[in-house]
């Protein structure tokens, strides 16, 4: 029987998996020394999505939907689809003085990113957090920093949490509306470095420690407790994720100095589930908009999420909890429409992008339906 305190290994075949992100119904991961983004599927098989030939650092999402990509060694923000074309969202090289590291990106779209100061094995040099707005306009948030590297954002956005790795510390800052930090304070000193790390939904910080072959907790206290080890290989960052964000996901890495270069993605159950950003899942909630007539294009469907978030979407999606307007939905997908056709691709979209309790109707011409009584 396998043991829920140890993670189970997931998927093999990597180099050096980074900074995780649970996006729409997998992983996505960072492969740094395979210069590529990888996709890792629920079932553990995976894909190389695209090479990134100035190294894949952090990543996240914009509101519309565009993947956010940092670049480590050309130092710049690629903002697009992520497996088409993308484009130069911000050019940080004149803003850093080291390598971009770790990312997190906020609901409206503005993103912190990591200036490591130095490369490794470099002369050591205070590193800093770079600000990146939605419109792609950068400005220096915070200086003096030792190696910064993971980063978590707390629900409600008003904390962010910065991994300083070479200073073996957690640092916390406050986060103002405008995303200026203030209020810098050390939030907890561990044993070993520390590498990435998020949030669960007790406050807690999971933090990935390579050097000790663990995983540690630090209570919103600031109290640190070991979690787990990870054997023989090294843990460099974690994210959660899966179905109510119940799974902690695991990167692990074998250097040169283990004998080779390896990586690997392992998990294990997260009680009560994960919470903030990075990894924050989407909760698309729908509005029925019923329009009354007839109806040459969209029939009725208001979404309150950006729709690019899963995609473009035809057909109804049943994951809805019974009511009338349900019923009222379902009776009308009895009738025969062109649409329908697309109805269990609409379903695979929505599973994959871990939307819940959504219920929406798109109608590809015709007449729309009549409000329920």
């Amino acid at each position: 029987m396998a043991d829920p305190t140890r993670p189970a290994v997931l998927a093999g075949g990597l180099v050096y998996p980074e900074s995780p992100r649970w996006d729409r119904g997998s992983l996505l991961v960072s492969d740094v020394h395979a210069f590529r983004l990888v996709r890792v599927r629920p079932d553990g098989t995976w894909r190389t999505v695209r090479e990134v030939p100035g190294r894949p650092a952090g990543l996240g999402r914009l509101p519309d939907g565009r993947l956010l990509l940092a670049t480590a060694l050309d130092r710049t923000l690629l903002a697009g689809p992520e497996d088409g074309p993308m484009s130069v969202h911000a050019d940080l090289s004149g803003l850093t003085t080291g390598l971009l590291n770790d990312m997190i990106v906020d609901p409206g779209g503005g993103a912190w990113v990591g200036d490591t100061g130095h490369a490794l094995g470099a002369p050591e040099r205070p590193g800093r957090l770079l600000r990146v707005e939605a419109d792609g306009t950068a400005r220096v948030a915070c200086e003096d920093l030792v190696f910064p590297n993971g980063l978590a954002l707390t629900p409600d956005g008003r904390t962010l949490y910065v991994a300083e790795t070479f200073a073996r510390r957690i640092t916390r800052f406050d986060v103002a509306p405008d995303g200026a930090l203030s209020g810098r304070a050390v939030h907890a000193v561990l044993d070993g470095i520390p590498d990435g790390l998020c949030l669960d939904g007790l406050g807690r910080l999971w933090v990935a420690l390579p050097e000790l072959f663990r995983c540690d907790t630090v209570t919103p206290a600031g109290d640190v407790e070991t979690a787990f080890g990870t054997g023989d290989w090294r843990p460099i960052a974690v994210c959660s994720g899966g179905p109510g964000r119940r799974t902690l996901f695991c990167t692990l890495a074998r250097l040169p100095e283990d004998g080779t270069r390896s990586g690997r993605v392992a998990a294990l159950p997260l009680e009560p589930g994960g919470a903030g950003t990075p990894d924050r899942r989407r909760r698309t909630h729908m509005r029925i908009a019923w329009i009354s007539g007839a109806s040459s294009g969209i029939g009725a469907a208001c979404l309150e999420a950006a729709p690019a978030e899963i995609g473009t979407i035809v057909g109804v999606a049943r994951r809805a909890p019974a009511s009338p307007r349900a019923a009222h939905l379902a009776a009308d997908l009895a009738r025969p429409r062109a649409w329908q056709d697309v109805a269990a691709d609409v379903d695979a979209r929505l599973a994959a992008a871990d939307v819940e309790h959504a219920y929406f109707l798109h109608l590809a011409g015709g007449t729309a339906p009549s409000a329920p009584p």
